[in-house]
């Protein structure tokens, strides 16, 4: 499953902070990958499943990426695919989970809590 366009919007730490480091560092785009990831592993449809993101762009305030979901069970019907996008969907989405924090560690190694925030819809495919 394929989610084009996924939207976060962070807090930056300070005025002049590098958000391209967010995915361009390799670690902090692991913890990314990883805290996303955990929020599939709350449903029990879901969990296994891995998330990778396989594109990404940022603005000062904004990260937009491309994400791979890989589901480690075996789903080949219609309405078994349908389930598990919506399940995906709710869980990459829901508003009780509307903010989370990553470990941040800019190019001087002074660590930062990035705060996100969930998008209220996704279009995947």
């Amino acid at each position: 499953m394929t989610v084009p366009n996924y939207r976060l919007v962070f807090v930056a730490p300070y005025d002049t902070f590098d958000s391209q480091t967010v995915i361009s560092d390799t670690n902090n785009r692991i913890r990314l990958q990883a805290s996303l990831t955990s929020l599939l592993q709350q449903d029990s449809f879901t969990s296994g499943s891995i998330i990778e993101i396989s594109s990404a762009r940022s603005t000062q305030t904004n990260l937009t990426c491309s994400l791979t979901i890989t589901n480690n069970k075996t789903c080949s019907t219609g309405l078994c695919l349908n389930q598990y996008g919506s399940r995906v969907t709710s869980l990459l989405t829901d508003s009780k989970k509307s903010t989370f924090q990553i470990r941040y560690q800019d190019a001087n190694s002074t660590i930062y809590w990035l705060t996100y925030i969930l998008p209220s819809t996704i279009v995947s495919g």
